[in-house]
């Protein structure tokens, strides 16, 4: 009798043996060279965007250790001329109530964060799963969506009416939704006849579009580097990217303006644009995104001989679209509405954007809330305009990765 010995598979077809090779050693099994070009960009727009945020971090960590007189003192210098001193935190602590105002924060913050939760779940459950004709165990849940959507609507329905009123009844105690003298659009009439509306609009779609663009490009090769590419210092970088998530905006003004200053920028389009590009938010997202792409998608991309420019290009990309065009969105919006940013660094009226344009709109007579509403509802009204337009893009960007609902 004679035995048969199966024969061993060979080891370039074991299962998740390619896929591995190719995912340690792409270059080693397609030609692809260590230094390609593709490689070469991915990694610099992780780079260039890592250190455009840490570096106004460290100039503030290094600016507070200065003395009152360094600090303002021009030309600016990382290193003071009369050494380090802790003298403004000795000031802050000495000062303030630190212990108590963190309590607060700690207390608020961790409230908002299991309402919201709590709230958000239940609304969501509500929206996904039940049918609204019956399961009435599930009253709790519709209960959460009503309370939830009435919360948010609720103040910008009152904005709306409150911009329809004479500033007489606008300022009217007790408050009432019907005015008295009927409704009137002489706020409207007033903010478009004293503020330069299409100017401000302009300026503020073309920082808004400029934000987005760049924001897209550099996130997503920065995101694709992250996911992809295996290179020295890719975990660190990456968790330093998602630590300067944490950090509030606001702290980054100053070494900001100095880096503006700096670069005579001060007053030009690239002022407003260049900080904003860099979205450490946006980054992780579409990092978490990229990694669901099956990488056998790439595998035979870079067996046919594409690089890894034409393997994002024309494989990642295509197959991001819903994320790409949720992220976008929601980069636009936060472009649009910044009032702070442009307002700092901007002194020219001509630069001014639509948000800080309207806050320029003020009366002699001091604080006018029905001119004040109205410049609220002009300035939100094209983005209502655009979640109408895309509200497709965004629900599919962040409830599906693009196959199949998984």
């Amino acid at each position: 009798m004679t035995t048969t010995v199966a024969p061993q598979p060979n080891a370039a077809y074991r299962p998740g043996y390619m896929r591995g090779r190719f995912a340690r050693s792409a270059n080693l099994r397609t030609g692809e060279k260590f230094a390609s070009p593709g490689r070469i960009v991915a990694i610099l727009a992780l780079v260039i965007m890592a250190v455009a945020w840490l570096l106004p971090f460290l100039w503030a960590v290094v600016t507070s250790f200065k003395s009152e007189t360094s600090a303002a003192a021009t030309p600016v210098s990382w290193i003071p001329s009369d050494g380090f001193t802790t003298a403004a935190y000795s000031s802050v602590l000495r000062e303030g109530n630190i212990p108590l105002w963190t309590w607060n924060s700690l207390v608020t913050a961790t409230a908002i964060t299991l309402l919201t939760l709590i709230v958000s779940s239940l609304a969501a459950y509500a929206l996904a799963r039940i049918d609204f004709a019956g399961r009435r165990w599930l009253f709790w849940a519709i209960v959460a969506l009503v309370i939830m959507a009435v919360a948010w609507l609720l103040p910008f329905v009152w904005a709306v009416v409150t911009s329809f009123k004479s500033e007489t009844s606008a300022a009217a105690t007790p408050v009432s939704w019907l005015p008295s003298d009927g409704f009137t659009t002489a706020a409207y009439s007033s903010v478009l006849r004293e503020g330069n509306i299409p100017l401000w609009t302009w300026n503020s779609l073309v920082t808004a579009t400029a934000i987005t663009l760049l924001t897209l490009i550099v996130s997503s090769l920065a995101a694709y580097a992250l996911a992809r590419i295996d290179f020295t210092g890719r975990r660190w970088l990456f968790w330093g990217i998602v630590a300067s998530i944490i950090v509030p905006p606001p702290v980054l003004i100053v070494p900001l303006f100095y880096e503006m200053l700096n670069l005579n920028l001060v007053d030009t389009y690239w002022a407003i644009i260049l900080p904003q590009v860099v979205a450490p938010a946006m980054v992780f997202i579409l990092k978490k995104f990229f990694e669901q792409v099956p990488i056998e998608l790439e595998d035979a991309a870079r067996i046919d001989g594409a690089g890894r420019l034409r393997v994002f290009w024309s494989v990642v990309l295509p197959l991001s679209r819903p994320i790409l065009a949720a992220v976008g969105i929601f980069v636009f919006v936060m472009a649009w509405n910044n009032f702070l940013w442009p307002f700092i660094i901007t002194s020219d009226a001509s630069l001014m954007t639509l948000p800080v344009g309207l806050q320029t709109v003020k009366s002699a007579y001091g604080l006018q809330y029905a001119q004040t509403m109205a410049s609220a509802v002009l300035a939100a009204l094209p983005l209502i305009l655009v979640f109408l337009f895309f509200q497709r893009q965004i629900i599919r960007g962040f409830s599906t990765t693009g196959f199949g609902g998984q």
